[in-house]
């Protein structure tokens, strides 16, 4: 096993944070995108959605660069959440996004089935009365 310092560990632990804070950032913004396909909006709700997540993504941002580094901005801090962010986008997002947008959307469809049914038994119940 290859002895390293004590230093590179706390660099490379700090890259790894940076990269997991990176995909998290864009598992928060899946979420939005699972909402707005599920819930349709427009222009101006779209981004006030989208200036709450900057101002969250720059609160998360600061805390972690806060927390493990004294609160320096160092270029591979950025360049880790960066590929964070590449990485969860290029290989899992569209996946997550289209498979739990349709899975709630079935999951809707079957509620409101449901809920016409017991409306339209309520309805005959009334009739009958």
């Amino acid at each position: 096993m290859i002895a390293i310092s004590e230093g590179i560990r706390q660099e490379l632990v700090f890259l790894l944070i940076s990269m997991a804070l990176g995909e998290g950032l864009v598992v928060i913004y899946d979420f939005l995108r699972i909402f707005r396909r599920v819930i349709p909006h427009n222009v101006i709700w779209i981004s006030v959605e989208d200036i709450v997540y900057c101002i969250i993504c720059a609160f998360l941002i600061f805390g972690m660069i806060f927390q493990t580094n004294d609160g320096l901005v160092r270029g591979f801090s950025i360049g880790g959440i960066c590929v964070g962010v590449l990485f969860y986008n290029h290989f899992v997002s569209s996946f997550f996004v289209n498979h739990i947008s349709n899975i709630i959307r079935k999951i809707l469809e079957i509620i409101k089935k449901g809920l016409k049914k017991v409306a339209k038994a309520v309805r005959m119940k009334e009739h009958i009365l």
